[in-house]
């Protein structure tokens, strides 16, 4: 026999308790009983109170005049950044804002060992405010440069543009790639210390015959180095390598994080392949130096539980590469032994 049990709440002028518990007269039980074969006869109490955030967001109507809203989300942009933007090893600021042309605008503040920062911007650029932006070391020159992702259903179109000691040609990017699938994220990875960034491409595709007879979808690695760039350019036309896999019901598990190369899991000093296995573990493999990533793991971490994200974290001060495991509604840590 299940059961829950309860006790009276104190009264409504109970100093002791905390702001966020008090004015929650308005909360409601739910109880029902069962019989089954298996547990007898089963008790469940379910109480619910009303949120601490109840009125906190309004709905109204967007015809209403004077319209009543507070925030437009057409209208914001991204917060303000610190960053390296010229060569004197100084920190600036980065921010985006409508210009006078009623576009966006990409404003630099450098830092002034001297007199600190500017009122006015020291450089300006009108800026097609669409899509994802990101400042980026792409050369490794410890200057951000910039890159832009735009595209709408499967297709996407990737910009970059090298920064010139503070200054971008927004007109003309330095180089342009365009890639076809869904979900398409970009990463600037350096495999080692000190080593060129490689330009990693991970999306989904959904192959039209193989949707229709097995529900399967692929899902592509594509990784690009730059030792054979075209003039003022980042990365090689062609991808170096290239990992294919395909899901489906049976191994629908594998699909529920895109494979990283941003973590070190061995901590020999080079990036690995991690990733959710099609069994809910965690694994990794080897990238080599041709930048082919192995068809084996090197590395699996079999939990009692399903795994369905993960990060790589310093948890503490010994330089391993630590764990957390994100499963349904449990987390768990995973601390590198010496």
């Amino acid at each position: 026999m299940k059961s829950s049990s309860w006790c009276p709440r104190s009264a409504q002028n109970n100093e002791t308790l905390s702001a966020a518990q008090r004015g929650r007269d308005s909360s409601g039980m739910d109880a029902r009983i069962g019989i089954n074969a298996e547990e007898g006869v089963v008790i469940e109490i379910n109480v619910e109170s009303d949120s601490y955030f109840a009125d906190f967001v309004e709905q109204w109507d967007s015809t209403e005049e004077p319209a009543r809203s507070l925030l437009r989300a057409e209208n914001w942009m991204p917060t303000a950044i610190i960053a390296q933007l010229n060569e004197d090893a100084l920190s600036d600021i980065a921010y985006i804002n409508q210009g006078a042309d009623g576009l966006g605008q990409l404003n630099f503040h450098f830092q002034d060992a001297e007199n600190g920062f500017n009122s006015e911007p020291d450089w300006i650029g009108s800026i097609d405010t669409r899509g994802d932006m990101q400042l980026v070391d792409i050369d490794n020159d410890k200057l951000l440069d910039l890159l832009r992702v735009t595209g709408e259903g499967n297709e996407r179109s990737a910009y970059f543009y090298r920064n010139q000691n503070g200054s971008f040609d927004l007109e003309q990017p330095n180089q342009v790639m365009r890639f076809s699938g869904y979900d398409v994220r970009l990463n600037v990875i350096p495999l080692e210390q000190g080593s060129a960034p490689l330009l990693n491409v991970s999306y989904y595709t959904i192959p039209v015959v193989d949707a229709i007879r097995n529900a399967s979808i692929n899902r592509s690695q594509l990784l690009f180095g730059s030792d054979d760039v075209g003039e003022n350019q980042f990365f090689n036309r062609r991808p170096d390598s290239r990992l294919d896999e395909s899901f489906s019901a049976a191994n629908v598990r594998g699909l529920s994080e895109q494979m990283s190369l941003q973590y070190d899991i061995d901590g020999d000093g080079r990036k690995d392949a991690i990733f959710v296995t099609e069994n809910g573990t965690l694994a990794a493999k080897k990238i080599n130096e041709d930048l082919t990533i192995q068809s084996q793991p090197f590395w699996e971490y079999i939990s009692p539980k399903t795994v369905f994200e993960f990060q790589v974290l310093q948890l503490n001060q010994d330089s391993k590469p630590d764990l957390l495991l994100r499963h349904g509604t449990t987390t768990t840590f995973l601390v590198g032994a010496p």
